[in-house]
């Protein structure tokens, strides 16, 4: 058999380590699990790499960034790239611990959707069992071929997307700080739209481009911002030409086709009702305020 990059195994102790994917959205990096460890480990090659770690039973205690977690069964803890962690189990219970360690181009987002981020780097998982499962399959499917390399980023998609189902569903009921899953897809889309409002560009472009349907993305607007998707767009949009009539000498259709409006009418108008004049006059108000 060919290792992946290496893989080690006892009685107590199993770990594989991968070569990552290069713009992976996803890309494992090493997992594994170990049982009644020593009384103190210490980990400071972290690197690049995100740990996601799991207490499947017993109790331990972990040190990470100058705070110390004492953890039991269900615990779920994730690890920043770059910190030194120290870790032990409880020797009256020892624990049996699982790990996995992964990069990504989408990591940040997808650990956020997951509940997890540097201020809330715990809480609590009912999904262990079957993350258990997926790690032990990962385990076996070791070797440098297209199908077990497929397979274990399958597994760990498959990981995500039972943290992202669980907190979905519990997190209301633990008593911790919930960051509403859909406030990353409004994120996302107003970047996109801060970054094309001067084209001629669709909601329904833009639900594609951060991966959810129209309807899911105008509620979650609604929820953060307080307005739909479009009224985001013609607000950037106003603000832009707003901007411009005050800074510049464009002519008013030259402005609003900078703003992504092929017709001056048409910009005249959402911008009377955005501002409550028409650009013209606001140019007008613009200049006096600038001589004074």
């Amino acid at each position: 058999m060919r290792l992946v990059s290496g893989y080690r195994g006892a009685g107590k102790y199993k770990c594989l380590q991968e070569i990552p994917e290069e713009r992976a959205e996803l890309s494992l990096r090493h997992c594994g699990w170990e049982s009644g460890i020593r009384k103190m480990q210490y980990r400071q090659d972290l690197k690049s790499v995100y740990v996601l770690g799991f207490v499947k039973s017993g109790n331990g205690t972990l040190k990470m960034g100058g705070e110390i977690y004492h953890l039991e069964q269900g615990d779920a803890l994730l690890a920043l790239p770059g910190r030194d962690i120290y870790y032990e189990t409880d020797q009256n219970k020892p624990w049996t611990y699982m790990w996995i360690g992964f990069s990504g181009v989408r990591v940040e987002m997808n650990l956020s959707v997951a509940g997890f981020s540097k201020e809330n780097p715990i809480h609590k998982v009912r999904c262990g069992e079957q993350i258990g499962v997926y790690i032990d399959l990962i385990m076996e499917a070791y070797q440098t071929s297209a199908q077990d390399r497929l397979k274990r980023n399958g597994m760990l998609l498959l990981i995500f997307s039972e943290l992202i189902k669980d907190y979905d569903k519990y997190a209301g009921n633990t008593g911790g700080i919930r960051t509403d899953q859909g406030a990353v897809y409004v994120k996302e889309a107003a970047r996109y739209m801060d970054a094309h409002y001067n084209e001629k560009i669709k909601i329904q472009e833009v639900a594609d481009h951060v991966g959810v349907n129209r309807s899911y993305l105008a509620s979650s607007f609604q929820k953060v911002l307080g307005c739909s998707p479009h009224g985001y767009l013609v607000k950037v949009r106003m603000e832009k030409a707003r901007s411009l009539l005050a800074g510049t000498d464009l002519q008013i259709c030259l402005v609003a086709d900078s703003v992504g409006y092929t017709d001056p009418l048409a910009f005249t108008k959402i911008f009377k009702s955005s501002f409550g004049m028409s650009p013209r006059t606001y140019r007008k108000i613009a200049g006096k305020a600038k001589e004074k």
